[in-house]
C-alpha cells in the first residue's frame, strides 16, 4: 500500500542515510555536534546553539527506534556529556549559544532550549531506562518555574523579561509533557501539558477565527497591527499532531480544536503548485511568506496522521487525510534530493527553486519525528488491515457453515 511504502523509504532514509551520515561527520571536535554540515558533506565549525545538541540526542534516539544499528547510547553520550559540560548554563539548564573556542556566548536562560532539554532526556530514558534522567528533567522544570513563570499565566521567555512573549516554546512544553508522560512517572508531567493546552485553547487561539496566533504582549494579549498579522501553517499542523497526541493519553478533548488549525493550514498555507506548507500567513489567511523551510512539510505529514486516526474507518475524511499525508511526504522528497545522501535542502524559494545553504542539524529532529510517526502509522494500517480481512473470512466461513446447515430444497 502507498502508506508502508512511504514509511519505508522514510525509516530507510533515517537508518542509512541521515543517521551514519551526521553520526560521521555532526559531531563537534569540543563536543556535542554541529551546527550546519555542507551540502558537500564538510561540516562547518562556527557559533553553535546549544540547543542543536539537545534535538540531536532525541534525533539519534528515535533513529536506533527506526532500526539504526549504529552507537546509539555513544551518539547520546556525545550531545549529554556537552549539555551537562561546555553547554550547561550556571543557571542549571543550558546555555543559548556558544563559541567555537567554548566562551558561552548567550546564557540564557531560554523557555525554548530548556524544552529541549527536557525532550532530549526523554529519548535518552527511553533507549537507557536510567531513572535519573527523569530526575534531571525535573530539575529543569523546576528552573523553569522558578525563574521562568510568568505572574498569570504560562512561561515568560527569558530573564531579564523578553518580550513579544510566544506560543511556540509552550507547544515544545507540551511535546516534552506528552513524551515524559509515556517514559516517566512524575504526576508533574501530566500538570505541565494541562497548563500548556489550556494556554492554548484560552490564550493563543484566535477567537475570531481559531487560528492560532504567535505573539503576544507581556500580558498575553495578540499584538495589534502588523506585529500580531502572523500565522504559521507549520505551527498549525504541529500543534495538531501533539493535541492529537494529548488527547489519546490524556483523555482531555482537544480535537476540534486540532481539526480547525489542520483545516486551516491545509485550505490556506499550502500552496498546491508546489505542494508545499509556506512559512506564514496572515490573519486574514492570505499568504505572507511564500517560502517553504523543509520543517513544516514534515508536520503537515504528521497533522495528516492525527486527522487519519481521527477521521472513521471509509469515511471521505480519513481518504483526504491520508492522501494529504502522501502529499506531504512527496514534498519532503524533494528536500532530500541532494547529491550527498543524508543532507537535505533547508528553503525553497517562492519559485519553487532551492537556497544553496548548508543543511541545518536541528532540523534532523524533524525528519527524525516525522519518519517514526509514519512508521507506526503504516504498521497500525497493516494491522488494521490483515484484522479486517481475518474478520471477512471468519464471517466468510461463518456463512458458509450456516449455508451448509440449511435444509437443500429439492424442486
Amino acid at each position: 500500500m502507498p502508506l508502508a511504502k512511504a514509511a519505508a523509504r522514510a525509516r530507510d532514509w533515517i537508518v542509512d542515510e541521515a543517521a551514519p551520515l551526521w553520526w560521521a561527520r555532526g559531531r563537534d571536535p569540543s563536543g556535542g555536534f554541529v551546527e550546519r554540515i555542507g551540502l558537500d558533506g564538510v561540516a562547518l565549525r562556527e557559533t553553535r546553539r546549544v540547543r542543536v545538541s539537545a534535538r540531536q540526542v532525541y534525533a539519534f534516539a528515535v533513529a536506533a527506534r527506526l532500526g539504526w544499528s549504529g552507537p546509539v547510547e555513544r551518539a547520546m553520550g556525545q550531545g549529554l556529556a556537552f549539555l551537562r559540560g561546555p553547554g550547561r548554563s550556571a543557571t542549571g539548564g543550558i546555555a543559548a549559544r556558544i563559541a567555537v573556542d567554548g566562551t558561552i556566548l548567550d546564557a540564557g536562560p531560554d523557555l525554548y532550549d530548556q524544552a529541549f532539554l527536557m525532550l532530549a532526556l526523554s529519548e535518552a530514558q527511553r533507549i537507557t531506562g536510567d531513572p535519573a534522567l527523569e530526575r534531571q528533567a525535573l530539575r529543569v522544570l523546576d528552573l523553569i518555574e522558578r525563574d521562568l513563570r510568568h505572574p498569570s499565566a504560562g512561561y515568560e521567555e527569558r530573564r531579564p523579561r523578553q518580550l513579544p512573549l510566544r506560543a511556540n516554546p509552550h507547544m515544545h512544553l507540551l511535546e516534552v509533557a506528552i513524551a515524559w508522560m509515556s517514559v516517566g512517572t512524575s504526576p508533574r508531567w501530566r500538570g505541565l501539558g494541562h497548563q500548556v493546552v489550556a494556554m492554548c485553547r484560552d490564550r493563543f487561539r484566535d477567537p475570531e477565527t481559531g487560528a492560532l496566533l504567535e505573539v503576544f504582549d507581556g500580558d498575553w494579549r495578540p499584538l495589534p497591527g502588523a506585529d500580531g498579522d502572523s500565522v504559521e501553517p507549520g505551527h498549525l499542523f504541529e500543534w495538531t499532531w501533539l493535541l492529537w497526541r494529548w488527547q489519546a493519553l490524556s483523555g482531555e478533548p482537544t480535537a476540534a480544536m486540532a481539526l480547525r488549525f489542520a483545516e486551516i493550514a491545509r485550505r490556506h498555507g499550502v500552496d498546491l503548485d508546489r505542494n508545499v506548507a509556506v512559512d506564514e500567513i496572515g490573519r486574514d489567511f492570505r499568504i505572507k511568506r511564500a517560502t517553504a523551510r523543509a520543517w513544516p512539510q514534515t508536520e503537515r505529514l504528521k497533522a495528516g496522521i492525527a486527522c487519519r486516526d481521527w477521521a472513521a474507518p471509509g469515511s471521505a475524511a480519513r481518504s483526504e487525510a491520508e492522501a494529504e499525508i502522501l502529499s506531504a511526504w512527496a514534498a519532503i522528497e524533494r528536500y532530500l534530493d541532494v547529491a550527498v545522501p543524508g543532507l537535505w535542502r533547508d528553503r525553497m524559494r517562492e519559485d519553487g527553486r532551492f537556497v544553496e545553504e548548508p543543511a541545518p542539524a536541528s532540523t534532523f529532529y524533524h525528519f527524525a519525528c516525522a519518519a517514526a510517526e509514519l512508521s507506526a502509522a503504516a504498521e497500525l494500517a497493516a494491522a488494521a488491515e490483515l484484522a479486517t480481512a481475518g474478520e471477512l473470512a471468519m464471517a466468510a466461513e461463518r456463512g458458509a457453515a450456516v449455508r451448509a446447515a440449511e435444509p437443500v430444497t429439492v424442486p
